[in-house]
């Protein structure tokens, strides 16, 4: 079994991965959150917990990603919070795809210690900023930046941002709905992309025109939040639509 561990607090994530290794887990760690979303369709974990208190809007982003089927089935999400968050916070969490709220590491320990089964060797946290390795013994720990922010108030304007890898994965909310949108862009090409919607019955939401405030789209190299217009919407077959947005501003990450 992998789990993800999510934290820039080193006392957090070394406590967390001792316990998850006493429950037979091999763990991976992330203090950079939006990275670890970039990578977490080939990490594909069984099980993650997040210091939700150290990334207040994006643990959010996460937890609806990973719902939406990215990164593996039937994903264990815990949250860490120093202080005790209340019932109707733990109820709000829930309703979004958490598995379970915890402010005491004993706590933590007990929701997944029954799952162990032989004690793993002692090694010590592995520590990840951007590069994934799948296998342990060829991990090296890497210290990098805090979690970068994006500020809307500040932005570049499209012509500016250079075009990379032409496929990965976008996410948004409706704005009229606050529907949690996702799904796979192609021919990325600096002004455009090119969307193809996980479900289809979004699409019915989504209309020509439509501006989107923040609109963030990732590869394997980098984590772009944008504010686009949806530009056209072509039906090549009954299950092959695509959807053309045009990115008016890029966020910048610092």
């Amino acid at each position: 079994m992998k789990a993800l561990i999510i934290s820039e607090d080193e006392k957090v994530y070394t406590t967390l991965d001792e316990i998850l290794k006493n429950a037979n887990y091999d763990t991976i760690i992330y203090k950079w959150l939006l990275k670890a979303l970039d990578n977490i369709e080939e990490i594909r974990p069984d099980l993650i917990v997040v210091s939700s208190s150290e990334y207040p809007r994006h643990w959010k982003t996460l937890v609806q990603f990973v719902k939406s089927g990215i990164g593996g089935d039937d994903v264990e999400i815990y949250l860490y919070e120093p202080t005790p968050v209340s019932d109707e916070d733990q109820e709000k969490a829930r309703v979004l795809g958490v598995t379970g709220c915890f402010s005491e590491f004993d706590e933590f320990g007990k929701m997944v210690l029954p799952q162990a089964q032989e004690p793993q060797d002692e090694i010590g946290p592995q520590v990840f900023e951007e590069n994934l390795v799948s296998s342990r013994s060829e991990r090296q720990p890497v210290e990098g930046p805090k979690e970068e922010v994006p500020l809307v108030e500040n932005t570049q304007t499209s012509s500016q941002e250079t075009a990379v890898t032409n496929t990965g994965h976008f996410m948004f909310t409706h704005p009229s709905t606050q529907k949690f949108i996702s799904g796979k862009y192609f021919d990325y090409n600096g002004k455009t992309l090119s969307c193809s919607f996980f479900d289809e019955a979004d699409l019915s939401s989504v209309k020509e025109e439509m501006l989107i405030e923040s609109f963030s789209f990732f590869d394997s190299i980098k984590v772009r939040t944008a504010r686009v217009i949806i530009k056209n919407i072509m039906s090549l077959a009954p299950s092959n639509t695509f959807v053309i947005v045009e990115i008016k501003d890029i966020y910048e990450e610092n």
